[in-house]
């Protein structure tokens, strides 16, 4: 009884065009590009950050620059890592 169900679903999903490797793929990537939005945002806070601390604070602006740096470099790996998954699903086989 249930060979003959997967046997049904199989034909159904073939006639419908339903792929559940793909639709799985599709919502990865787009977690992925929603995760590479929120990189670019946190980014964006880090050198908006150090900026404010620079005109409240002249005499520290070498530190800021140096720790914004650092910050932004670390969350940039985790944007590389994301684009490196995305590639990896997009294209593999």
């Amino acid at each position: 009884m249930s060979l003959a169900v997967l046997n049904v679903l199989e034909e159904v999903t073939e006639v419908v065009g339903f792929d559940p490797a793909g639709t799985a793929k599709f919502w990865a990537i787009a977690i992925i590009a929603i995760a590479m939005a929120i990189v670019g945002v946190m980014e964006a806070l880090a050198v908006i950050f150090t900026i404010n601390g620079t005109a409240r604070n002249p005499e520290a602006a070498s530190k800021l620059r140096t720790s914004m740096l650092i910050g932004v470099a670390l969350v940039e790996t985790v944007a590389i890592y994301l684009l490196i998954v995305a590639m990896l699903l997009l294209f593999a086989a």
